[in-house]
């Protein structure tokens, strides 16, 4: 009796670790699939837009003679490409600082309304393609404290154009992509709300899986390879800050960052604009 109940305990842990293997075999199975996937978008998101800036570069290039609106319609078209393949390649990178563990936190006084403004004006020209507004309203109560906010401006940066180029993406056409921030209680919130489709509320969560893009297909006309908001949840935890989501079918999402100010003790002397100039005292601009 003893040993067949020995024998049945054994033949339950068998089935309950074979289903554990099971599952596991399952989630790497999806991860493959997922993996395969983004490589297949990332090579179109670089090689697309590097064709485009080849070719029409080579044009010009070749061109004896071109109207003056012809060379700046290809200029204009070269640039945003150009800025599109930028985009790409600043979050395949930071993606894998992420991953190897080398974030690092470098800590300036921020003007949090000229950093957003400057986002806005990069992107303005990817919102006009598809003829979209960027409405930015800043909290004018607290404008001076947005004035020397400390921050690391360079990770604040990214995760605000990977919103600001997200809303662009979903939003559509026609439509306005809303931006406001506040500072209270020493925590900086910006919001950034479009007016698209709008995520169903089973995929809240993971929307910020690394590689997870809601739209399957590869040609799609919302630029993407699922790095984008995965960044924004890291760099968000990484900095002891925040990023929530609300959303409903049909009438747009809302992505609101919470950063907590950084102590006095770790800031580094100077100020910062836009994310990427630094100030110094002697007022050289590095």
């Amino acid at each position: 009796m003893v040993r067949f109940k020995a024998y049945q305990k054994n033949i339950e842990e068998l089935k309950s670790l074979n289903m554990e293997l099971g599952q596991v075999n399952k989630k790497l199975s999806e991860s493959e699939k997922l993996k395969s996937h983004f490589l297949s978008n990332v090579r179109n998101e670089i090689i697309n837009p590097l064709s485009s800036i080849l070719n029409l570069s080579g044009n010009m290039a070749e061109a004896e003679s071109m109207p003056a609106k012809e060379v700046r319609k290809l200029a204009s078209i070269i640039f945003n490409e150009a800025y599109t393949l930028n985009f790409q390649l600043k979050n395949i990178f930071v993606s894998a600082e992420i991953e190897a563990g080398q974030l690092t936190r470098d800590i300036y006084e921020v003007n949090i309304h000229k950093l957003i403004n400057g986002v806005i004006a990069d992107y303005s020209s990817m919102a006009a393609i598809k003829n979209i507004l960027i409405q930015y309203t800043p909290d004018d109560e607290n404008s001076e404290a947005a004035k020397k906010f400390k921050t690391d401006p360079g990770k604040l940066n990214i995760v605000v154009t990977n919103l600001l180029v997200n809303a662009i993406s979903n939003s559509n056409k026609g439509s306005t992509v809303e931006i406001f921030s506040k500072i209270k209680d020493n925590t900086l919130s910006v919001s950034i709300n479009d007016f698209g489709k709008g995520i169903e509320e089973k995929d809240h969560e993971v929307i910020f899986d690394r590689f997870t893009q809601l739209d399957p297909v590869i040609h799609t006309s919302n630029s993407g390879h699922g790095l984008g908001l995965s960044i924004v949840k890291a760099i968000m935890d990484f900095m002891d800050g925040q990023v929530n989501l609300h959303s409903e079918l049909g009438k747009g999402s809302t992505f609101t960052l919470m950063v907590p100010q950084t102590g006095d003790d770790q800031i580094i002397e100077g100020f910062a604009e836009g994310g990427q100039e630094f100030i110094f005292d002697d007022g050289e601009i590095f």
